[in-house]
């Protein structure tokens, strides 16, 4: 690993080495994937709840007004 010095304003300023990104952004949208998978299989959850409770209440409002 080499360090390069580049000179500004008579300054010395050390750059660190070039590091790939390309792992670290497909990381990051990697991660990003997973957490919107994990949020659509939650909201799925709950659309089948909320559903299932709406086909209850109605077979129960039916079941009251039958009578």
């Amino acid at each position: 690993m080499s360090v390069k010095k580049v000179r500004l304003m008579n300054d010395k300023i050390t750059v660190p080495p070039l590091i790939d990104q390309t792992d670290k952004e497909a990381e990051m949208y990697r991660d990003m994937v997973i957490q919107l998978a994990d949020q659509i299989e939650l909201l799925k959850r709950q659309l089948k709840e909320e559903t299932d409770a709406r086909y209850a209440a109605y077979a129960r409002i039916k079941e009251l007004t039958d009578r």
